[in-house]
């Protein structure tokens, strides 16, 4: 994944693309707070993350500071079980 970013508009803007992607919002000790993706707009995701925008209160209350992001351009699906098809993706953090 590319990163680490601090969260902010600035960052945001600067770096994210407006296209599909996955994310991972971290803590001051780098430790994972929340992960997350967008099928259509990464950018205005992360911007719902920001402090003063961010409804989850869970994720208010565990102070996230960073962001990592990688962009796709597949629409996510999860697949359990052995043989997944072709179009399924995946990213390992």
């Amino acid at each position: 994944m590319r990163g680490k970013f601090p969260l902010n508009i600035v960052s945001i803007d600067n770096t994210v693309p407006t296209t599909p992607g996955a994310y991972v919002l971290v803590n001051t000790s780098n430790n994972a707070v929340y992960v997350g993706r967008s099928d259509t707009d990464l950018d205005g995701r992360l911007k719902n993350h920001l402090p003063e925008r961010e409804d989850n209160a869970w994720i208010r209350r565990s102070f996230s500071t960073d962001f990592y992001y990688e962009p796709t351009t597949v629409i996510w699906r999860v697949w359990v079980g052995a043989n997944p098809p072709d179009d399924c993706r995946a990213i390992w953090l």
